[in-house]
């Protein structure tokens, strides 16, 4: 069987072998893990005068050679990793081998976590080593169950090591490639770790995994709903919540009226309306107002150039007071660009960051209509367009016709 190359290594079958073999007995001197490697060359290799490349193994190799993580102990940290990939790419041989490499993965962080202090970081080498011979494996396999079965051990070690920062390579994976339909349990088990271990570090991929976990697959708990809606909420830095409502599997709850209330109401609304809300738990109730506020001074500032701060504070229901600081906090977030006149007390806009204009139920209708419209329309013309070429195409064929009849007609006797 030729192998998928799952690493780079540079070296045929019974090479790799050999080469594993003779690293193992080198930091295992009495375990003659060679000698043990050979008894499972074929027979008919064995009293052939062949080179080593020619050799072939019974399948019994690569079910001895899964269970060679018993031998990692003594195997040093540097030398770890390069081992690890000499085994996937002796692994790849076998018939067996997504069976085989899930075994061996996951055998092989059992045995290290037994041996380590997971506490102490300067331990914890060899189970980063692992990560990183997972996502050889995740990267180049086609195989979707293969690809989640190892994405679910990278994760659980990562949570382990309570070490969120290993995260950030597989933020890169597309979230196209985390979801498989065959799987749904599993893919949205990923999502949800996925969204757990980021939220310290990246709040908006946080989001977003808890948002695909709902909206690509049916029947989304209620529970895990309202997280999602919780966490917008909450979110310091998701202004918008607009897109919440295109979203798809959102049933109806308080939590979901609340966002649509935000998106509607102007500030002094959105207060009055907001104590009805009191009894949800888990909220920063500040911190939506805050939101909203900010939310309602970006469509008002919408198209205007200046601002004084005695219409601000009156939009928004805040002391006069307090408005230079809030100015000074949506420009710290980069939402506005503009220049606070303490003097005059007005505040010049020069650019809006956000794009952010009040659009009401009734506009999305409207420019569905219109899209729809258009979108006939184009039929029409690219019909047209088929229809004219086709005429044309007749036109010429019928012209050529008339110019070869002529040309008969003038070299006839």
């Amino acid at each position: 069987m030729v192998a998928q190359s799952y690493i780079n290594v540079d070296s045929t079958l019974s090479e790799a072998v050999q080469e594993l073999g003779l690293v193992i007995d080198h930091f295992n001197p009495e375990l003659q893990y060679v000698e043990k490697l050979n008894t499972f060359v074929k027979s008919d290799n064995q009293d052939e005068d062949e080179d080593d490349e020619d050799l072939e193994y019974v399948d019994e190799l690569y079910n001895e050679i899964s269970k060679s993580f018993q031998y990692f102990k003594s195997i040093p940290d540097k030398e770890f990793e390069s081992l690890i990939n000499l085994i996937i790419y002796i692994l790849t041989f076998s018939g067996n081998f997504n069976n085989l490499i899930q075994f061996f993965l996951k055998s092989s962080i059992e045995s290290i976590e037994n041996d380590l202090n997971l506490s102490i970081k300067k331990q914890n080498s060899k189970l980063i080593s692992i990560i990183s011979n997972y996502s050889n494996v995740f990267n180049l396999s086609s195989d979707d169950d293969l690809k989640n079965s190892l994405l679910l051990e990278i994760l659980s070690i990562i949570t382990k090591l309570k070490n969120s920062n290993l995260l950030k390579p597989i933020l890169s994976i597309k979230i196209s490639n985390l979801i498989n339909n065959k799987d749904i349990d599993k893919s949205r088990l990923i999502l949800l770790k996925l969204s757990e271990l980021t939220s310290s570090i990246d709040e908006i991929a946080s989001i977003n995994y808890l948002k695909y976990s709902i909206v690509e697959f049916s029947n989304p708990s209620q529970d895990l709903i309202d997280l999602f809606l919780i966490k917008n909420l909450n979110s310091t830095k998701i202004i918008d919540l607009s897109y919440i409502q295109d979203l798809k599997n959102l049933s109806s709850s308080p939590y979901l009226q609340l966002i649509n209330d935000y998106i509607s109401l102007n500030a002094i609304e959105f207060q009055s309306k907001i104590k009805s809300y009191n009894s949800l738990s888990s909220l920063n109730f500040d911190n939506i107002i805050y939101k909203n506020q900010i939310k309602t001074f970006l469509i008002k500032s919408n198209g205007i150039k200046l601002f004084k701060f005695e219409e601000i504070s009156k939009l928004l229901s805040i002391p006069s007071s307090n408005v230079e600081i809030f100015l000074i906090n949506i420009i710290k977030l980069k939402l506005i660009v503009g220049k606070i006149d303490q003097i005059n007390q007005i505040f010049k806009i020069y650019k809006i960051n956000v794009n952010y204009e009040k659009i009401e139920l009734k506009d999305w209708l409207e420019i569905k209509s219109n899209l729809l419209k258009w979108r006939e329309n184009l039929k029409e013309v690219k019909n047209l367009i088929d229809q004219a070429q086709k005429k044309k195409k007749i036109s010429i064929v019928n012209h050529i016709a008339f110019l070869a009849q002529s040309a008969e007609s003038n070299l006839a006797p």
